[in-house]
């Protein structure tokens, strides 16, 4: 077993926070109603105007937080019961 050292501990978390973001992106811009990056940033930046920004600030974003929400939960539910 591989001892987890402080460097190797900084660099899973890095990772991990890139594959957080990366998920929380594609979860702001994959969707039925085809967005492009721009218009989903120009949504959360205020600028977007319209349907883009309706759908992204009142559909994706919350449906994407929760879903963050929900899996840091059930993370933190599993690391209990191993302990």
């Amino acid at each position: 077993m591989k001892v987890l050292t402080r460097r190797r501990m900084a660099a899973v978390l890095a990772g991990l926070g890139v594959l957080l973001a990366l998920a929380v992106a594609l979860g702001l811009i994959v969707g039925p109603s085809a967005l492009s990056p721009a218009a989903v940033w120009n949504a959360l930046t205020g600028e977007g105007e319209g349907a883009a920004a309706d759908i992204v600030l009142r559909v994706r974003l919350p449906r994407v937080v929760l879903a963050a929400l929900v899996g840091a939960s059930l993370a933190v539910a599993g690391a209990l019961f191993q302990a």
